[in-house]
């Protein structure tokens, strides 16, 4: 059984091979840990079924389909920390278009964005669908 350890020194030096084409040795691991884990997440996800089935693979397939951008909705409503005016202003949008656009997302995703677990877990979708096949 490898090491957890071995594991994520295994997944940062393909992290740092693959986005930056450095050597793993000459970077430490606390600088690549959470890319490290969200490739590993990511081959999980591989792994299993190989998509996203959750609520932002939901608005991920709606926003192609219809040419939404619910998912660039939630992900700068999350990286302001909910904080509408300056994710509206990060979209070029008035707060109250992101109202609307979060009351779709809430509808499409069925996502609670109330709640931090559900937040939580959408964060890290979010990331997974920004992550490179692995």
């Amino acid at each position: 059984m490898t090491s957890p350890l071995r594991v994520h020194t295994s997944l940062a030096a393909h992290v740092l091979h693959s986005r930056r084409g450095r050597d793993a040795s000459a970077v430490p691991l606390a600088q690549v840990r959470a890319e490290a884990v969200l490739l590993q997440a990511a081959r999980s996800v591989a792994a299993d079924h190989g998509r996203l089935d959750g609520p932002v693979g939901r608005l991920a397939r709606v926003d192609e389909q219809q040419g939404s951008q619910l998912v660039e909705t939630l992900r700068c409503w999350l990286d302001a920390f909910g904080n509408t005016a300056a994710a509206a202003a990060q979209l070029h949008v008035h707060p109250n278009t992101l109202r609307q656009r979060l009351q779709r997302v809430r509808a499409v995703s069925g996502l609670d964005l109330d709640d931090p677990q559900q937040r939580f877990a959408a964060e890290v979708e979010l990331r997974l669908l920004e992550t490179p096949a692995p």
